[in-house]
């Protein structure tokens, strides 16, 4: 299986599959379609490169025009729940409409709202 804690987080307690969604649902702003992710895995938001491969890939959704960066946002399963975490991206994440300090770990919740530089995401537990 593959790390999905934050890969700060040194606590031993175990992945509890009461609070921890199997997988996360990204509603994009105007699009009919959803991506979904399983939550075996620290989920890489971004846009897709040669150097690093992200695990939603915003570039079809006009990442670039809308300022994601290649490796813009990070969430990840803690002993609590699921949290997102800013990878020091050049405009910013937002989360129901809070600006998120870079590095930073922050609380997610079911239908939280993001914005990836200038793209709105709904995030929903699964």
């Amino acid at each position: 299986m593959l790390e999905t804690r934050d890969p700060d987080d040194m606590s031993t307690e175990p992945i509890n599959p009461d609070i921890h969604p199997t997988i996360l649902r990204f509603s994009i702003w105007d699009r009919p379609e959803t991506i979904d992710v399983e939550t075996n895995q620290i989920v890489v938001i971004g846009r897709s490169g040669d150097d690093e491969p992200v695990t939603v890939d915003l570039t079809e959704y006009h990442g670039r025009l809308l300022g994601v960066s290649r490796r813009h946002a990070q969430i990840f399963l803690t002993p609590t729940g699921v949290a997102i975490r800013d990878l020091d991206s050049a405009n910013g994440t937002k989360r129901n409409g809070e600006i998120l300090e870079s590095g930073k770990a922050y609380e997610l919740n079911h239908n939280d709202e993001l914005q990836i530089g200038g793209l709105y995401i709904t995030v929903y537990f699964v």
